[in-house]
C-alpha cells in the first residue's frame, strides 16, 4: 500500500540508520497503525530493536481493558510492550496528561533510541491552530516537526505527512481493531474541539486545508531556522553556557524587535514551549529594565526569569527553606528541603550528593540551616563581616543564598557549603 511506502521513504529519509525505536501505543486507531507499519519493516529488517509503550492515565473506566488490548496486539505481533501507569492531576487534564506521558517516556526511552507517535496530518493542522490561538510567533507555528531533539530524546513522528483516513484505511486492510477513548469527543478540550467543531467546515469548503497548513508551519520552521543564524552573532558572545545566563547589557542598545528576539532565542533553550508576547514584555520591563540594585523575577510557566549582576537567569520555582533546621549526627544522612539531596557527616566530612566539604573543626554532630543574617569572622584576626557582604563577594545570587547548606556548632556558623569556611 502507499502508506507504507510513504513510511519506508520517511525512514529512509529522517532515520536511515537508526535500529532502536519505542512506540507510543495508546491502542487507538492512529498508534496502531503506526504499530502495524513497524511490525512489517521489522519482518523486512529484522535487525532494528522494536519496543512499545503504553501509558495507563487511569482516568477513563475502560483504562484496564485499554491496556489489556495493548497487551494483545502487542503479543500478535511480537512486539515487547511496556506498560506504565501514571497519576494526573484533575485540573487541567489535558495538560497534566500530555505531560506525565513525556515524563515517562524520557525516562524509558534508552540511548541511541528514538520514541516515536503516530501524529498525523490532521494533528498538525490542529497543533498549529492552538499556537494561533496562543499567539505564538515562528517558533510555536512551526508546529510539529518530523525528528525533534528533546532533552537529550530524540522525538520521531513518521506519520506527520498522512493522513487520518490512509492510516484507517491500513488497519481496516489488517482487520485489526482499535481502541476509542471518549473523552476524545469531548469539546471542552481545546484539541477536540479543533478536530470536531473548527476544522470540519474548513475541510468541505477547503479539501487541502490540512496540506496548506502543514505548508505554512512548514515555512515558519524554515524562517524561525533562518533567523536563529542571523541571530548568532547578537546572542553568543554575551551567552554562558555554563550557568545558562544571558548578559543583559547588549539589549539595550537594540531595537524592541531584535531585542524580544533574543529573549525568544535564549528561553528557547530551556523551554518546551515559547512565551508568549505578554511574557517577552513582562520580561523586558520588569527584568531587563529593572533599577540596578533590584533583584526582579517574572514567572513564565514553571520556570521564573530572574536577574542578578547585569545577566538573565532562568530557574525553577524554589519551595521556601529559611525556616529549615536539621541536626545532623557523624555517620548519619539527612534529607535536605526541597529536591536539595542528601547530607552525610563521616568525621569533619561533609557529602553533600556527590561534592565533598572539609570542616574547619571535626565534630560528631553539626546543627544545618538556610537562613542567617548576623555577621561571620573567616579568620580569628579578621573583622566580623556581615555574611551579605560575604554572598556579594563571591557573587552567590539571592536566591541560591537560602538554598545553600549553612553549617553550626554550638550555634555559631562555621561553613556555608562551596563558599566558605571559618577558621577556627
Amino acid at each position: 500500500m502507499a502508506l507504507y511506502s510513504n513510511f519506508c521513504a520517511t525512514l529512509a529519509r529522517y532515520a536511515p540508520r537508526q535500529m532502536r525505536f519505542l512506540l507510543a501505543f495508546s491502542g487507538g486507531l492512529d498508534s496502531t497503525a503506526l504499530l502495524l507499519l513497524f511490525a512489517q519493516f521489522k519482518r523486512q529488517h529484522p535487525h532494528i530493536q522494536l519496543r512499545a509503550v503504553h501509558i495507563h492515565h487511569g482516568l477513563s473506566p475502560q483504562a484496564d481493558a485499554w491496556a489489556e488490548h495493548c497487551q494483545s496486539v502487542c503479543k500478535q505481533l511480537s512486539v515487547p510492550l511496556i506498560l506504565e501507569r501514571v497519576h494526573v492531576n484533575s485540573q487541567n487534564i489535558e495538560a497534566h496528561a500530555r505531560v506525565a506521558r513525556y515524563a515517562t517516556f524520557r525516562r524509558l526511552c534508552l540511548p541511541n533510541e528514538y520514541l516515536v507517535t503516530a501524529h498525523h496530518a490532521q494533528d498538525q493542522s490542529e497543533t498549529f491552530l492552538l499556537a494561533l490561538k496562543r499567539g505564538s510567533g515562528l517558533q510555536g507555528l512551526s508546529a510539529m516537526p518530523v525528528l525533534k531533539l528533546c532533552d537529550e530524546m530524540v522525538h520521531f513522528r513518521p506519520l506527520l505527512t498522512q493522513t487520518r483516513d490512509s492510516l484507517l484505511a491500513f488497519v481496516q486492510a489488517h482487520n485489526v481493531a482499535w481502541v476509542e477513548d471518549e473523552s476524545n469527543t469531548d469539546t471542552r478540550f481545546d484539541r477536540n474541539f479543533l478536530r470536531h467543531t473548527v476544522l470540519p467546515p474548513l475541510r468541505q469548503r477547503w479539501r487541502q486545508i490540512d496540506r496548506m497548513i502543514a505548508q505554512s508551519a512548514e515555512l515558519c520552521a524554515q524562517q524561525h531556522t533562518l533567523l536563529c543564524e542571523l541571530l548568532q552573532p547578537h546572542f553568543t558572545p554575551h551567552f554562558n553556557p555554563d550557568d545558562g545566563s544571558f548578559a543583559t547589557a547588549p539589549l539595550s542598545t537594540l531595537s524592541p524587535a531584535l531585542q524580544q528576539a533574543l529573549l525568544r532565542h535564549w528561553l528557547a533553550y530551556f523551554l518546551p514551549t515559547p512565551p508568549s508576547q505578554k511574557q517577552l514584555a513582562a520580561v523586558l520591563e520588569s527584568v531587563v529594565g529593572a533599577k540596578c540594585d533590584a533583584c526582579p523575577q517574572v514567572s513564565i510557566g514553571e520556570m521564573v526569569v530572574r536577574r542578578f549582576q547585569g545577566r538573565l537567569y532562568l530557574t525553577p520555582h524554589f519551595a521556601p527553606t529559611r525556616h529549615w533546621q536539621g541536626w545532623l549526627q557523624d555517620r548519619q544522612s539527612l534529607t535536605l528541603p526541597d529536591g536539595l539531596g542528601q547530607l552525610m557527616l563521616i568525621q569533619g566530612t561533609l557529602r553533600w550528593n556527590d561534592r565533598t566539604f572539609s570542616l574547619p573543626v571535626v565534630t560528631d554532630r553539626v546543627q544545618v540551616r538556610f537562613d542567617y543574617s548576623g555577621k561571620v569572622r573567616l579568620r580569628p584576626n579578621t573583622c566580623n563581616t556581615d555574611i551579605k557582604k560575604l554572598w556579594q563577594k563571591w557573587a552567590i545570587p539571592p536566591w541560591q543564598r537560602t538554598r545553600t547548606p549553612l553549617i553550626f556548632i554550638d550555634d555559631k556558623l562555621i561553613a556555608a557549603l562551596g563558599v566558605f569556611n571559618v577558621q577556627i
